[in-house]
């Protein structure tokens, strides 16, 4: 299983991702946040937008609103 990267394009590091440890420059996947992700991706269609920032939260005490939650369901990298 290969890791995605993508390039870093803002200081705000994107739910899903963190720094890559030998350059500043480029992100990788979180593996604990992106199976927060797949499972978000699964209860969209029975949970409104405001519980799953509150499921996000109690599973990864980061907080994210609920905009914020519906980019990370459109994403597509």
């Amino acid at each position: 299983m290969t890791t995605k990267t993508r390039s870093r394009t803002s200081s705000t590091i994107p739910f899903g991702f963190q720094l890559h440890p030998n350059n500043e420059h480029l992100l990788i996947e979180n593996p604990e946040e992106k199976k927060i992700v797949d499972e978000v991706r699964l209860m969209k269609k029975s949970q409104s937008l405001r519980t799953l920032t509150k499921y996000v939260e109690a599973h990864t005490s980061r907080k994210l609103t609920p905009r914020g939650i519906q980019k990370i369901i459109k994403r597509s990298y």
